[in-house]
């Protein structure tokens, strides 16, 4: 679908690209819901692209196949759900997690909590069945239609209950995806044990970076390669926003449309609370690179000309 929202040439993509794009857009929502708005984000850029090239009716088309040919994948589920559950929604995660974990970081923020203290605080405070139940239906005899809808009615309330501890946890998992490591699962791998520093506990009073290496220099080296190297392509990333969004036939085209898709990743990170970890930066990471890539590309340019003495533009 890339190519279709922004074209090189300005025009709006054929419509068997769009419906093999949406296709593919669909089985991967049903892979991972999270995407679920996907088509609704990249059918308002085809309007707005159409919109800006005079060709809104063509937009209106193409962002109905769009829309059409990935949520009807969705819809097929959502029956299933219905038939067999009679939930009438894509999944229930989506309330488990709004609940329980970026519910549960407004009590780890504020009261000093892990998240197993929180979520079960949450699930008495608010008369809700436990998250360890909602995950596992199967081992209860409480429907998961009844359950989704006393998750999905408490929302507000869990959220609103403390809402400056939930921004704060939201803004602490997106930072702690951003750069947190996984030596502890390759050390599972490699049939050791991970000497972790303490600071994934929630808690920085015993942490500390020194202990990393109790783990040998091979761990070590991974662990502070992964740092760096998350440090170094994010700070990349930044610039290669920059430069995107200053090249006048790029801002529309390529900027603004990673821009619209890093918000709306970043957002189901957030919504995890402060448990986020290395995973759920996962799916936005091709296109930080991206941006990464063009900063590197840039900079390398740049280099080459004031070394050779090219003028620069």
């Amino acid at each position: 679908l890339f190519p279709a929202l922004a074209p090189a040439d300005g025009l709006l993509a054929s419509s068997p690209r769009i419906v093999m794009g949406a296709v593919l857009l669909g089985l991967a929502i049903l892979t991972r819901p999270a995407g679920l708005y996907f088509p609704l984000i990249f059918a308002l850029i085809i309007l707005a692209r159409g919109a800006g090239a005079n060709g809104f009716g063509t937009a209106v088309r193409k962002a109905a196949l769009l829309i059409l040919f990935s949520l009807s994948l969705v819809g097929g589920w959502v029956a299933r759900n219905n038939s067999v559950f009679s939930l009438r929604h894509l999944t229930n995660n989506d309330a488990i997690v709004l609940v329980y974990f970026a519910g549960a970081g407004g009590y780890q923020m504020k009261y000093g909590l892990n998240l197993q203290e929180a979520q079960a605080r949450i699930s008495h405070e608010f008369q809700l069945p436990p998250p360890e139940v909602t995950f596992n239906h199967w081992i209860t005899d409480q429907p998961v239609a009844e359950m989704d809808a006393a998750l999905r009615g408490a929302v507000r309330a869990v959220l609103f209950n403390h809402p400056f501890g939930v921004i704060a946890g939201c803004v602490r998992g997106i930072v702690k995806a951003s750069f947190s490591h996984n030596m502890s699962l390759f050390s599972v791998m490699l049939g050791r044990d991970w000497i972790a520093t303490g600071s994934g506990s929630g808690s920085s009073a015993d942490a500390s970076l020194g202990r990393v290496f109790q783990n040998g220099p091979f761990m070590a080296f991974g662990f502070f390669w992964q740092l760096l190297h998350c440090f170094v392509t994010y700070c990349l990333s930044v610039y290669g926003m920059v430069v995107a969004l200053r090249a006048r036939h790029q801002r529309f085209r390529v900027a603004l449309l990673l821009a619209a898709i890093l918000s709306y990743c970043f957002l189901t990170v957030a919504i995890v609370g402060p448990d986020a970890y290395y995973r759920f930066r996962t799916p936005h990471m091709p296109f930080i690179f991206m941006l990464a890539g063009l900063a590197a590309s840039t900079i390398q340019n740049r280099w080459t000309r004031s070394t050779d003495g090219t003028e620069l533009n």
